[in-house]
């Protein structure tokens, strides 16, 4: 016969009472101790430059597309591939919970001074979005906005020597990189439109 049953505890640890019935009657009450182990906060997966960022601060292991990156178990990474990115992490129980997929386009990137410094503003943005540039060369910079795929939404250029200059993205809530081309370099930020 079949001597093993399964039950659905839940999500809450506790104990629990099982008795057995049947039509000899009913076994005395046995209880259980039962321990749910919490799964981590699900880790956030941030931008800044060439490098990505992991909201865990342990227990993270890196993945491109699906495929797990041996050995990049920190709290950020630098890809060298463009593609879906995701990171998860796992807590001391052994639980473990994977990040949303986020898009990064690997390009060549020339490094920005500590004097050359670009700040989006407010972000989460619901209308109009500030870009705040100070201590490059040039006065215009051009301005691209790529949805979670990868695909170019809006493309314009700012004069850079105003700052703040002020760009209104007409898209849907989401999840998009900013990339701002000054100075033949590159800077990516995440932008969030509600």
């Amino acid at each position: 016969g079949n001597d093993s049953i399964y039950v659905n505890v839940g999500t809450v640890s506790g104990s629990m009472s099982v008795i057995a019935n049947n039509a000899c009657g009913s076994s005395s009450a046995t209880n259980y101790l039962i321990v749910v182990n919490q799964p981590p906060t699900t880790p956030v997966i941030t931008q800044d430059m060439d490098t990505l960022f992991s909201s865990a601060a342990s227990g993270n292991q890196w993945y491109l597309d699906g495929n797990i990156l041996a050995g990049e178990t920190g709290t950020n990474y630098e890809p060298t591939l463009t593609g879906w990115y995701t990171v998860s992490t796992t807590n001391g129980s052994g639980c473990t919970t994977t990040s949303s997929p986020y898009y990064f386009l690997y390009t060549e990137i020339q490094i920005v001074t500590k004097s050359e410094i670009a700040e989006i503003y407010p972000n989460p943005a619901s209308s109009n979005v500030y870009i705040s540039l100070s201590g490059f060369k040039s006065t215009q910079a051009r301005i691209e906005i790529y949805d979670i795929l990868g695909k170019l939404m809006m493309s314009q250029v700012i004069d850079a020597g105003k700052s703040p200059a002020m760009i209104t993205p007409s898209l849907a809530s989401g999840i998009y990189n900013l990339r701002i081309f000054i100075d033949d370099k590159v800077i990516d930020k995440q932008l969030i439109l509600e």
